[in-house]
């Protein structure tokens, strides 16, 4: 994918001022690069969408707990795992970043077994 596409997205949605702004940016997280790949393209954007969703399904947890106030353990459990692993993704320090931050890696080594080519490029820093 060529690089002017994305760097216009981050105008567009306010990420940055302009397209220079934004090709600087993009440079910080990923190098200097004309076309992106595929791990390029999730270096750029995973975390975000990563964390969006997570957030709208701890939403919908939330509010299923005011509507039933006895939810199953699994549903709790399931709760306070989204929790850590948003916490290893917060760029602000918290007591549950590094169990956070280690969980993250955990599923990164897990998906190394299971297919070793697929996002090479990742990390969770």
């Amino acid at each position: 994918m060529p690089l002017q596409p994305i760097k216009r997205f981050f105008k567009i949605k306010g990420l940055s001022q302009d397209e220079d702004t934004a090709e600087k940016e993009i440079q910080k997280i990923i190098g200097k690069v004309r076309v992106l790949d595929f791990d390029d393209f999730y270096n750029i954007f995973c975390k975000g969408i990563f964390r969006i969703a997570l957030l709208d399904m701890i939403d919908n947890i939330e509010q299923m707990s005011v509507n039933y106030r006895e939810l199953p353990l699994p549903l709790k459990l399931g709760a306070y795992r989204r929790n850590l692993m948003l916490s290893g993704i917060d760029s602000q320090p918290n007591l549950l970043k590094d169990k956070g931050k280690s969980i993250l890696l955990a599923l990164k080594m897990y998906k190394d077994e299971i297919d070793p080519e697929a996002f090479t490029n990742v990390n969770f820093s």
